[in-house]
């Protein structure tokens, strides 16, 4: 690689971290761009990416080996530690034949639960002793961060070991009052059904996962709570009605009965995030919780999961509360913007219906 093209990609990545972007993408025919306060922001002082720029980029991040393996299979996942600044997690993709990389910048130290937005009573998550949690929402909504939050919360205050199962390791963990073992996916174990098989015969309390996809790996996880473990599994979904669902579809209909009465069994709850621009700079949390009782239960074991939306919006006395009701109080306090909330809400109508009564 040239000496040019090295100044250039450490000044981009140094206007990143400057500028306290979330992330920063590189396609062909683009401006590079950043992601501030939730809004993409073009680079346009720099030149628009090129093929060969990309190539360059791949060799900058990429060893020899990675990169071999990359071109092969189209698609790679890493962490790259930037001039001891800065962790990056490097996604690359194909389009038209061409990498795109889009790169989010991980925040140097776990950040504090009560920094994040998330709801008064969230500590009842990290004070739980077993049981299935899962943490959910869409790319870029902090899912990574609050996890790490509620472990080293937990790394905090009492004394657990902890195992870690992640693909790839973001966020450094150390021992504080818990011992905390990290497993990456590819690097210290091949697979995430083989890290969850060899942990069944392990000393551990607690169990944190990412990249679950098979009703094996979700079978493996729901036995880690029957035996008393508390699982937190982070999940890409947009509410908790669909967090179940995926759970429960991912098995064949003859078992689906059985996966609901497990669920039942071992759930204890699901916190649904969004992350959006705050009216003024920053990023305002928006948040939907469920938590076990016995409507959820009976919504669950009696396959009427449509139900859990009015479950949430009725149960707010009990701590639960949905993501539209959360987006509505943004919004009415004016923290966030009603057409930025708007693009997250699942019932816009009852939305902008409720909006008219302030």
């Amino acid at each position: 690689m040239g000496t040019t093209d090295t100044l250039i990609i450490n000044r981009i990545l140094g206007t990143a971290a400057e500028r306290k972007a979330s992330d920063l993408h590189f396609s062909a025919g683009n401006y590079p761009s950043l992601r501030v306060n939730g809004k993409l922001v073009n680079l346009d002082n720099e030149e628009v990416v090129t093929p060969t720029f990309i190539e360059e980029l791949l060799g900058f991040f990429f060893a020899e080996e990675a990169l071999a393996e990359l071109k092969e299979k189209k698609d790679a996942t890493m962490i790259y530690e930037w001039m001891n600044k800065l962790r990056l997690k490097i996604k690359v993709f194909y389009q038209k034949g061409i990498p795109v990389l889009s790169i989010h910048l991980i925040p140097e130290m776990v950040p504090e639960l009560s920094t994040l937005g998330l709801p008064h009573n969230i500590e009842k998550l990290a004070n739980l002793t077993k049981g299935l949690v899962l943490i959910g929402g869409t790319f870029g909504s902090g899912r990574s961060t609050t996890t790490a939050s509620l472990i080293n919360y937990i790394n905090s205050t009492r004394s657990e070991n902890i195992v870690t199962i992640e693909k790839p390791l973001e966020f450094l963990l150390a021992n504080n009052k818990s011992i905390i073992s990290q497993r990456e996916v590819g690097k210290d174990v091949n697979s995430v059904k083989e890290a969850l098989e060899q942990a069944l015969d392990q000393d551990i309390d607690i169990l944190m996962v990412s990249g679950v996809i098979s009703h094996e790996e979700w079978s493996l996880i729901l036995k880690h709570s029957e035996a008393g473990r508390l699982v937190f599994v982070i999940m890409t979904t947009e509410t908790s009605t669909l967090a179940l669902e995926r759970i429960v579809n991912c098995y064949p209909e003859s078992d689906r009965s059985w996966i609901r009465e497990l669920l039942v069994n071992n759930l204890e709850a699901v916190l649904i995030q969004r992350l959006l621009p705050r009216v003024g700079g920053g990023l305002a949390m928006a948040t939907e919780l469920l938590l076990m009782n016995a409507a959820v239960a009976g919504s669950i074991k009696e396959d009427k999961l449509y139900q859990i939306f009015s479950i949430l919006q009725s149960n707010r006395e009990l701590g639960m509360f949905a993501l539209d009701i959360s987006l509505l109080e943004l919004v009415r306090t004016g923290e966030v913007a009603k057409e930025d909330a708007l693009s997250e809400v699942i019932d816009k109508v009852n939305f902008e219906n409720s909006l008219k009564k302030f």
